[in-house]
């Protein structure tokens, strides 16, 4: 759904998106894509105007979905180079295409999506380890639950368009979750499975949490850690995408200092 008319920040700026803005952005996402970092920015970016779509004019929504179009296409050329693994990074890219497709109705990006989203299904080892994370040795805990920000969100954001993500694989993803969540409980079992102990504190990167506990409260053990996010543009996105879809109403401050946040 959309923000509410008075999220500071974000009608005051829905007039200043020109053609000139849109080709100067387009020529830094060209640039970007040589480093892993844009693809988290493309998620970012996309979600951020997932909440904010209902603020845009029908000319302004033309000019940015065809930036976001775009953005996207460059991103994905970061994964050209065969040398560079399709792990959380590539989990990530999936996030900012399933967002861009969703908001800009785009059904090839919405099935490029779909796609990474099946390839890291089938990464989701049968005692829900990430084979390519475990590769991480004392960070593998840290980069599990990192590698979740993406699926969960690319999930919820499948689930509000009538299809079940979760679901792939004979539900990889629950699988992925619950050994990360029970790592995070207790570290030790982490330690035991990867035969180095992993370091501490282990930061969850609660915002998928929070989406996961609001539709699989049954899953999530009561009382578990949340920890805390990273000062990301995607980890940003992810929160306010949780705090809305939990309680826009009582969460309403917040949500509008992360979208103030992400447009500084």
């Amino acid at each position: 759904g959309a923000v509410g008319q008075h999220d500071d920040g974000v009608d005051r700026n829905r007039h200043q998106i020109d053609d000139r803005e849109a080709d100067t952005a387009g020529q830094q996402a060209g640039e970007a894509i040589r480093d892993r970092g844009a693809v988290g920015d493309l998620a970012g970016v996309a979600l951020t105007y997932v909440k904010v779509r209902a603020h845009a004019t029908p000319e302004q929504h033309a000019i940015i979905a065809a930036w976001l179009r775009r953005f996207a296409d460059q991103a994905r050329g970061f994964f050209d180079d065969a040398e560079r693994q399709r792990n959380n990074h590539w989990y990530g890219l999936g996030l900012g295409w399933a967002a861009g497709g969703h908001v800009t109705q785009s059904r090839r990006q919405w099935g490029m999506a779909r796609g990474i989203m099946q390839d890291a299904a089938k990464d989701i080892a049968a005692d829900g380890t990430l084979p390519k994370e475990m590769e991480r040795k004392a960070r593998a805990l840290h980069y599990h639950a990192f590698a979740l920000t993406p699926l969960i969100v690319m999930a919820e954001i499948a689930a509000a368009r009538g299809e079940d993500w979760y679901q792939f694989e004979q539900g990889a993803v629950h699988r992925l979750t619950a050994r990360t969540m029970a790592g995070i409980s207790d570290p030790a079992g982490f330690d035991r499975l990867m035969g180095v102990a992993q370091e501490r504190p282990v930061n969850a990167r609660a915002g998928w949490l929070q989406l996961y506990q609001s539709r699989f409260a049954e899953r999530v053990p009561a009382g578990h850690w949340v920890g805390e996010l990273s000062t990301s543009a995607l980890s940003t996105a992810t929160a306010v995408m949780a705090l809305h879809l939990v309680d826009s109403n009582a969460h309403r401050e917040l949500i509008a200092g992360g979208i103030r946040w992400l447009y500084v």
